[in-house]
């Protein structure tokens, strides 16, 4: 038998319902998903690439690109909150760490 899984879900106030998981088919977003879904919250999964969209356990999945500022605005209408857990994984370009996590935070925020 499994060990019990601690909750690693810091308090939200009540009014949290839907959040927003950017970069939710990524290791850390797939496990940040699953936890929200088990505190009992609504998840907007989003992800880059269209192909992932079933790599996480969401009904509700959208398609952006944290880089591409126009593909953001759509997916915050109707979230609560935000967790943004994007990372590159093209460490071919040496500047692809500052364009996802730089920039892509700078689009969000």
């Amino acid at each position: 038998m499994a060990p019990p899984r601690l909750l690693l879900v810091p308090p939200l106030p009540l009014a949290i319902r839907r959040v927003l998981v950017l970069g939710a088919s990524g290791g850390v977003g797939k496990q940040t998903v699953e936890l929200l879904q088990e505190a009992g919250f609504l998840v907007r999964a989003a992800v880059k690439d269209p192909a992932k969209r079933t790599a996480t356990q969401c009904d509700d999945v959208v398609v952006l690109d944290v880089t591409q500022y126009e593909t953001l605005p759509a997916a915050f209408d109707g979230v609560d909150a935000v967790v943004i857990a994007c990372a590159t994984t093209d460490f071919s370009n040496p500047f692809s760490p500052a364009l996802v996590e730089y920039n892509g935070t700078k689009n969000v925020v």
